[in-house]
């Protein structure tokens, strides 16, 4: 392990019956202030198309 941390985007769903959804890693960064750095300048159409991919992205269940 290099010290590297990895951040992905996570969406919570309204409805508690359905499983929150995921991307895959959106960002590689030296340091835990460098992922609150970059996630804190998300815009909303970077947010809306991380909820497309994530939308795309097998399940944790399914097989790759």
């Amino acid at each position: 392990m290099d010290g590297t941390w990895e951040a992905w985007l996570e969406f919570e769903p309204t409805d508690a019956s359905k499983a929150a959804i995921r991307t895959d890693r959106e960002t590689s960064q030296s340091n835990r202030q460098a992922i609150d750095y970059w996630a804190s300048g998300l815009e909303p159409v970077y947010l809306d198309g991380a909820f497309a991919r994530a939308q795309k992205r097998p399940s944790q269940g399914q097989v790759l």
